[in-house]
């Protein structure tokens, strides 16, 4: 009875042995013109891998761009604040309105605006006073 349960067991781990192995031959080995379904599934996930790597690199230069358009603003905005600051009205009002100075900075096209105003200001005081040494034209070339 012992001799027979263990003839048995080791009939039955053969028979298990050959369900394994067939079912890792059909996994691994190609059927025909059809490929395995491991090449499958490594082609899916190679496809999976290499979309994400894409997408990554294109947020990595997206961000790099968005980093450089945003140190090119702020650039542009501080030399905007600068120009309105070397005039005597723009930095009295910089001075004065410090929510101003942050606006300019976060956009830097009103800080232009604000810098024609101050021209077209200078101007019509440069108009008025005789023997003006021509900086409210320099000022407006500055702007143009």
């Amino acid at each position: 009875m012992l001799i027979a349960a263990l003839v048995s067991a080791i009939l039955y781990i053969r028979a298990l042995e050959r369900r394994i192995k067939a079912l890792f031959d059909e996994f691994f080995s190609a059927d025909g013109d059809n490929p395995s379904p491991f090449a499958l599934l490594t082609q899916k996930a190679g496809l999976v891998l290499a979309k994400q790597l894409v997408d990554q690199i294109k947020t990595s230069f997206g961000g790099m761009s968005s980093a450089a358009s945003r140190q090119e603003k702020q650039l542009e905005g501080a030399a905007i604040r600068d120009l309105i600051g070397a005039h005597p009205l723009g930095a009295i009002g910089l001075g004065i309105l410090p929510n101003v100075e942050k606006v300019i900075r976060k956009n830097p096209a009103i800080g232009a605006g604000i810098l024609q105003l101050l021209a077209k200001y200078a101007n019509q005081n440069a108009s008025q006073q005789p023997g003006s040494n021509g900086s409210a034209e320099n000022m407006s070339l500055e702007v143009q």
